[in-house]
């Protein structure tokens, strides 16, 4: 048009282009038109197994240009199907297949597929199909059936790093995120992990306490990634240190209130409010006031102090808590119910009588935190 010459490629391949004016004067243009660059499509594996007539098992690839099709040479053994960029197969009957791939620029990857014969040991692993783990902690699992040795390869090794030794694969959580952990036996059959690894909340249970100076209170550290340790507000009033690998001990110094703080390993924390009163006479269970959360379920320690003879105890709803008596001590646990699911805060007295009939009170408060389990 006028002075602009415009050059449109058809398909692949080169032409010239002769420009002529009306005295007869020509220019000679080379055009070539390169072929379309295709992008290899990827994570599609060299070969699976599958059973016949179990559920389908889908391998799922990252590149080429969709739309994609797929194509099986031997639809009596595997049937294949598209779903969006994951390949659907279909063991049929015993035998062998090959599945072809391609994507809308050409570019294709071969599947071999077999389904093995009735009687075929599959490829197992102890591991659900999904799991959680925390940061820093690392969970095994057995591998089995199949045929060895086996391999595993995780999606992301900065989030969850996997190592197989044997039939023992292990999964170690890195940070925060989700990963698919394949396990593959030496024939090709597979088996997948979808694994995400995030912070397990931290948690102290009973979360609050009341006692008496000198007494020991004991509380259980839930969750979080250890090793944990404890700062106090006021070590006027009282100090604490992690006994074991998940037990708070709080010792009580002089009359006040504080807040112990629990720390873990990532820094996650936890508080535990303490009051300390002054010792009175008689019988008594420490701690006397406590709070606990409705999604715990650790067993309480109420220690009894005062008491002359033997000790009876009894709570005063045995749907949420029980109580009994464990040597000089008195424990509790979860009631008739299964859980401490409370639809408000709600308070269970647990009471102690010795052989003269004197009697201490404890009440133990178990908190309404939302959805229970």
């Amino acid at each position: 048009m006028g002075n602009s010459l415009t050059v449109t490629g058809i398909t692949a391949g080169a032409a010239n282009v002769v420009i002529r004016d009306s005295q007869g004067a020509t220019v000679t243009v080379a055009v070539t038109v390169p072929g379309v660059t295709t992008v290899p499509l990827s994570n599609a594996p060299a070969a699976v197994m599958i059973a016949p007539l179990v559920p389908p098992k889908l391998v799922v690839w990252a590149a080429g240009t969709g739309p994609y099709m797929a194509t099986s040479s031997n639809v009596s053994v595997a049937d294949v199907s598209l779903v969006g960029n994951s390949l659907k197969v279909t063991g049929i009957t015993a035998g062998a297949a090959n599945v072809v791939i391609r994507d809308s620029q050409g570019a294709t990857v071969n599947v071999a597929v077999t389904v093995p014969a009735a009687g075929y040991n599959p490829l197992l692993s102890t591991a659900p199909p999904s799991v959680t783990i925390a940061i820093g902690s690392t969970q095994t699992y057995g591998v089995g059936g199949g045929t060895g040795p086996y391999t595993a390869t995780t999606s992301n090794s900065t989030v969850a790093d996997v190592s197989l030794v044997g039939n023992s694969l292990k999964v170690l959580g890195l940070k925060a995120g989700s990963a698919s952990i394949v396990v593959r036996d030496a024939v090709g059959a597979s088996t997948t992990v979808a694994v995400t690894v995030g912070l397990t909340p931290l948690s102290v249970t009973p979360n609050s306490a009341t006692g008496i100076i000198d007494d020991i209170l004991v509380a259980t550290i839930v969750g979080g990634a250890p090793p944990y340790r404890a700062s106090v507000g006021n070590i006027l009033v009282a100090t604490a240190s992690i006994v074991g690998s998940d037990q708070l001990t709080i010792q009580l110094k002089q009359t006040g209130q504080t807040v112990i703080t629990v720390l873990d390993a990532n820094n996650q924390s936890a508080p535990y409010s303490v009051t300390s009163n002054a010792a009175t006479p008689g019988i008594r269970l420490s701690p006397s006031v406590l709070t606990v959360s409705e999604k715990d379920n650790q067993a309480i320690t109420l220690s009894v102090y005062g008491a002359t003879g033997s000790i009876s105890v009894f709570s005063s709803d045995i749907a949420l808590l029980r109580a009994a008596v464990v040597g000089s001590k008195v424990s509790v646990t979860t009631g008739s119910n299964g859980t401490r699911c409370v639809a408000a805060n709600t308070p269970v007295v647990i009471t102690v009588v010795d052989s003269t009939g004197a009697s201490a009170l404890a009440t133990v408060t178990i908190a309404d935190n939302g959805t229970c389990p």
